[in-house]
């Protein structure tokens, strides 16, 4: 990889990493969360229930927010400025904006994703050095601020967010197409693509995607088929955060070992945020191998044709929702376990042959 794309992932590994122990703890609330509020007729547990997703949500509510942040204190904007920057992109007066331009079909509240915020900070960066050198100082003190961010909002709603937007809509259109296919090795292959994609498309900010494709599957056919194969890229990254784990033990990178041992149980729970900010993306090997393992996971789900009855966690919480598809109940779980277990053990043998001790001696190494 070259040393332009090694830096790309260095900065996001920068911006997500501070990000990390809020990832862990509102993911571990959510996944407990989800594990107790299975316990009827019990109001300390409904209470509990009601406080751990209170903590979850005051993270993942916001999490714009605090990438707009993160993204500031690395470029060197303003951070709070960052913030409402990152925030705006997910307030409703986007629908707005949309509807009085003619965009509405490419731009909706957070387009773009993580990238886009990211990028649209980066501008800002710009922008703010720029007035910084060029202007007095009363000049930066009272109006600066205010004319920065109205010249980065404007191509940061106009152009930046549409163009993802535009992006989203044509994945989900082509999403539409493989995933729904009735020949066999159309949805091996499909299976293949949508399992290996989905971390990636995950750190771009494209879930919408998916999730728009979920609420069509569950009001035209009543189950999602799509769920259980991207839940694999999941179980996948657990297999290579295993493989990195052991790997970085032996290399003394206490940093990357830390993330990899803390990011183990709540990706078994399926939430894999923290591995994927802390380890797949600054290790694009580790993302690598996690891609194909997700894949070949993908693909045995494709062919065992297990479907979900509904939205819910991933990883083994999701294991109750894979009832529907080709078999009995009982069989679709057990299908949906096995997948797991494929994609967790192909992950890690991946990762140990492409993950080198070499390539994570340091965090910006390839």
């Amino acid at each position: 990889m070259n040393k332009r794309g090694k830096g790309f992932f260095s900065v996001l590994g920068e911006i997500f990493s501070p990000l990390i122990p809020a990832f862990l703890a509102s993911g571990m609330c959510a996944g407990f969360a989800s594990i107790l509020s299975g316990v009827s007729g019990n109001s300390a547990v409904h209470v509990t229930v009601l406080v751990l997703r209170l903590v979850s949500l005051s993270f993942t509510a916001y999490l714009s927010a605090w990438i707009g942040i993160m993204a500031a204190k690395r470029f060197g904007a303003t951070m709070i400025l960052g913030g409402l920057l990152g925030m705006a992109s997910m307030l409703s007066s986007i629908e707005d904006i949309a509807n009085a331009v003619g965009l509405e079909q490419i731009l909706h509240q957070g387009s773009g994703g993580a990238i886009a915020v990211v990028g649209g900070v980066w501008l800002l960066s710009r922008i703010e050095g720029f007035l910084r050198k060029r202007t007095p100082a009363w000049f930066n003190q009272v109006f600066s601020p205010f004319v920065a961010l109205v010249l980065c909002l404007v191509p940061y709603v106009f152009i930046v967010m549409p163009l993802i937007g535009f992006i989203t809509e044509a994945l989900s259109r082509f999403l539409m197409f493989i995933s729904m296919n009735e020949r066999v090795w159309v949805r091996i292959v499909s299976g293949f693509i949508c399992a290996s994609l989905f971390l990636p498309a995950q750190m771009l900010g494209l879930q919408p995607v998916f999730q728009s494709l979920y609420i069509l599957q569950i009001e035209s056919t009543g189950v999602i088929s799509i769920a259980p194969i991207l839940a694999m890229a999941g179980a996948a990254q657990v297999g290579v955060a295993i493989s990195v784990l052991l790997k970085s033990r032996a290399v003394c990178n206490h940093r990357l070992s830390g993330i990899c041992a803390g990011g183990i149980l709540p990706g078994v729970l399926g939430i894999g945020n923290a591995l994927l900010y802390g380890m797949s993306v600054p290790y694009p090997r580790a993302l690598l191998a996690t891609c194909l393992g997700a894949g070949v996971g993908g693909s045995f789900m494709a062919i065992m044709r297990v479907s979900a009855t509904g939205l819910g966690s991933s990883g083994i919480l999701a294991i109750p929702l894979m009832t529907a598809g080709a078999g009995n109940p009982a069989q679709n779980m057990f299908r949906y376990t096995t997948g797991l277990a494929i994609s967790l053990l192909v992950g890690f043998l991946f990762a140990m042959v492409i993950v080198q001790k070499n390539n994570i001696k340091e965090k910006r190494d390839d």
